[in-house]
């Protein structure tokens, strides 16, 4: 096994190395390590979610993925810590008897899906879980198989047609149970077409506001105008074309590591002021202290003394520079002097 480890390895920084040297030629050590490790780690961090609590759906149909998804994050955790605990035990068996160790494959799925879902832990919603499924999936169909093989062994005789029933009955479980079949309904997509983007995605009702918002950010900005995204709603840069100020084009807890970071995003912020200020009405993930005025203070003082909300804050509010002040006191209008 140590030759097999260290052409493994080898694989690995063939595969890797060219491209950290490219990666660290271009924007220097430094910041690599800075971007791809303790970046994301503080954002995980900052942006952490509980794993949801167990509940009973009851019929309710509407609350089984919510709870699905509530107990995938505790089924998921056993059956790593499971495969884990008997392949560990079996390799140390053919380790003890000089054998070679039999599931090199599985062994691998599992250590890759381990890590993948402990990666999910640090926000745990649904969306981050989903992105983890893929090697769980092929645990699923490899403890059915085991399982199969062991019925077919105890009751002496192997039937294609129970197989067939057995996976067709887990496949089934997991759609009803998840709710995935949803998407084969256009109400659950959604069938009102967006202008913004020519008619050719459909989204819910609920949504109208895309459009009218898209089309009053493209009537008050020309296309080389920036525009600042106060959240992590990076769709407004798609649907408008409109560039953000650049370092940082959406704002959320972790976006800054420090007052220093924050300070030179202010200086460029400052150089080429953006034209339109797009702000959520409502906090990061619903927190006070996710809100942008704690993460991001200085940011949001910048902006609340230089622009003001026109216009709706439905959902989003769009906030353009002040108006300058009224000059009319400077040519013997009424000024503060006079009473006014």
């Amino acid at each position: 096994w140590l030759p097999d480890a260290a052409w493994g390895v080898l694989g690995l920084a063939l595969a890797l190395v060219p491209v950290l040297f490219w990666l660290g030629s271009e924007v220097g050590a430094a910041s690599l390590w800075r971007e791809i490790v303790a970046r994301p780690i503080e954002m995980t961090t900052l942006q952490s979610k509980p794993i949801p609590d167990l509940f009973l759906p009851g019929w309710n149909r509407t609350q089984w993925p919510a709870f699905f998804a509530a107990l995938l994050f505790r089924i998921c955790a056993l059956t790593y810590l499971g495969y884990l605990v008997v392949l560990a035990g079996r390799w140390w068996r053919a380790f003890a008897r000089r054998e070679s160790f039999d599931q090199p494959l599985l062994l691998a799925v599992v250590v890759w899906g381990s890590l993948y879902f402990l990666r999910s832990l640090g926000r745990s919603d649904e969306p981050h879980l989903a992105s983890t499924l893929p090697p769980f999936c092929l645990l699923v169909a490899h403890a059915t198989s085991v399982g199969l093989g062991r019925l077919s062994a105890w009751r002496g005789k192997g039937s294609a047609r129970t197989a067939w029933a057995v996976a067709a009955g887990v496949f089934a479980l997991w759609v009803a149970v998840s709710g995935s079949q949803r998407v084969l309904d256009p109400a659950y997509l959604g069938t009102q077409p967006l202008a913004a983007l020519d008619g050719t995605v459909r989204t819910r009702p609920g949504h109208r506001w895309v459009d009218p918002k898209v089309e009053r950010i493209l009537a008050e900005t020309g296309p080389e105008d920036r525009i600042l995204v106060l959240g992590p709603q990076s769709m407004f840069h798609v649907l408008t074309g409109r560039r953000g100020p650049g370092r940082a084009d959406v704002l959320m807890p972790g976006t800054f590591r420090g007052e220093a970071e924050e300070r030179v995003f202010l200086a460029q912020l400052e150089r080429d002021p953006p034209a339109v200020v797009i702000r959520p009405q409502w906090p990061f993930d619903f927190q006070v202290a996710r809100s942008l005025a704690h993460t991001a203070p200085r940011v949001n003082d910048w902006v609340e003394a230089r622009y003001e909300l026109r216009g709706d804050a439905d959902r989003f509010g769009l906030l353009l520079p002040r108006k300058p002040p009224d000059r009319s006191d400077s040519d013997g209008g009424p000024g503060p002097a006079g009473g006014r």
